[in-house]
This record gives C-alpha cells, structure tokens and sequence, in this order.
C-alpha cells in the first residue's frame, strides 16, 4: 500500500474504534445519511464505500441497491475489513461485500455506479492521485457523494475534548499539519472542490451540513468515556506514552468543563458541521 501510515494507525486503533463505533454512530451517522439521501441509489446500481470501517453505511447502500444491485466496502485497515466481514457474514438479504484496499494505489472498482464516502476522503495521503482513481472507479455518469469534517471551531462536540487536553496537560494534543492526512485536511470547501474539480469530475457542488450532539447530564461520563477512546484526548494521551494519570487528568477535565456548561440545564448541544460534496463523472 501506497499508504502505509494511515493504514498502520487505522489497525492500531481500530479494537477501540470498534468498541466505540455503536456509539460514534450517534454522531456522524447522521452525516452518513443525508449523504446517502443525496445520492438515490435505485435498485440494481453497484455501489463502492470508501473508508467503510466495520460496514454500516456498506449495508445500507446494499440495502437500497437492492438485490439486484451491490455494495462493496473498501478499507485501508484489515482489522476494520475483518470486523466487517464478520458482522455482515449471516446476512442474505443484501449482496454485500469488503475488500482492503488503498485509493491512492489503483481505482477500487470498475464501471461503479456510485462511490460513497463518511469520513473517509480526508486520509489520503495524496488527494489528487486518489481522487483521480475514484473517478476511474466509476462509469461514466456515476455519482459521487462525500462528507467531510469542517474545521474544528465548527465542531464543538471534537473541540471541548482537544481543550480540556490542553488544560489538563499544558499542551495542544498532536495534529496533523496543513494537508495532511487527517479529520481536518478537507476543511476548506474550496480545497475540496479544487480536487475534485481536477480530478475531472463535473457538478461539482459542497454544501455545508449542520447537526448537533446532545450531551444530558446524566450521560456526561459516558460522553467523557467515548470522548478518551478517539480524537484529540485518545491522541493527547498517546503523545503522553499513554500514562494512566495523563487520561485521568483529561477525563476529569473534560467532565467539568462540560458541566460548567450545562449548569441548570439538563443538557447542552455540541456543534457538528460537515461538507457534502456530490459530483459526477462526465
């Protein structure tokens, strides 16, 4: 694979994603779908996820190409594949399938109807050489249709765990620099759309998507819990050579800093924020 880095980080930290992933659907599964709505998969299209994880959104893309149609989920991880592969394997009424593989190494398929993505474009360590192969994965006329994080101001529910790091810790957790492969290497809609633009693909439209985390006061621990597992407390602890009283100070920290802002309430809502992009191949 042409790109190592991210698929070494993506196996090392794919037992905690699984682990958390029922509940991180909470959050960018809404995304998903209003991607998914977007693109109107009828029965009998072929269908390639980019990034598929453990395969939700591959299942409900099968799902609404019907039997007649597909899906295949396509993953630089192998532990995410494997995962897939497993919770997919007793299911008949969908054609279904998983394969690891690496965008930016050749196009993942051949003559696809529709190239999907939920979170997963922003890891290309070479965006135009990937982007250029996803085009090539579709036929001509395809759809394409993506969601990417906005930058992180923008994302209070990211934001507030990345604060309470730097105020347990006297440092910022680590991140990825300007282009890099990262949550946030799409969060300029004019970046985005260069790329596809220069992929050659045509219609190409990024439109902003609001949504919002509900955090109840009774389930602040649990937020806090999901909060340690990925992101920017999981990365300020790792930079921390994962010392139990580095994650201690930061989950302490981050459940004051959210009580403090729920205060009275009985609950507060954290900002979401992505792009859609949808596009077609000419």
């Amino acid at each position: 694979m042409r790109n190592v880095e991210q698929q070494q980080y993506w196996d090392e930290l794919a037992p905690t994603w699984i682990g958390a992933q029922k509940d991180l659907e909470g959050v960018g599964g809404w995304f998903g779908d209003r991607a998914i709505d977007q693109l109107q998969v009828v029965a009998g299209e072929r269908v390639v996820d980019i990034g598929c994880g453990t395969g939700e959104t591959t299942v409900a893309l099968a799902r609404a190409a019907g039997t007649a149609g597909s899906a295949v989920g396509a993953d630089i991880s192998t532990a995410m594949i494997e995962e897939a592969r497993r919770r997919t394997a007793q299911l008949s009424d969908v054609n279904v399938s998983f394969v690891v593989a690496d965008a930016e190494e050749a196009p993942v398929a051949e003559g696809a109807d529709v190239v999907f993505s939920r979170f997963g474009v922003m890891f290309f360590a070479d965006p135009p050489l990937a982007f250029g192969n996803l085009r090539a994965s579709l036929r001509s006329g395809g759809r394409l249709a993506a969601v990417v994080w906005q930058q992180v101001f923008s994302n209070e529910w990211m934001l507030l765990p990345g604060m309470a790091t730097l105020t347990a810790t006297g440092a910022l957790p680590p991140m990825p620099g300007e282009g890099e492969p990262g949550p946030f290497s799409l969060s300029d809609p004019d970046r985005f759309r260069a790329l596809l633009d220069q992929a050659g693909f045509v219609d190409v439209d990024v439109q902003p998507l609001q949504h919002e985390v509900v955090v109840e006061r009774a389930r602040v621990d649990f937020f806090v819990e999901q909060s340690m597992a990925v992101g920017a407390a999981r990365e300020g602890v790792r930079a921390a050579g994962d010392d139990p009283a580095v994650a201690t100070a930061i989950a302490q920290q981050l459940r004051r800093d959210l009580l403090d802002r729920i205060g009275e309430e009985p609950a507060t809502g954290l900002s979401a924020a992505a792009w859609l992009a949808t596009a077609r191949k000419p």
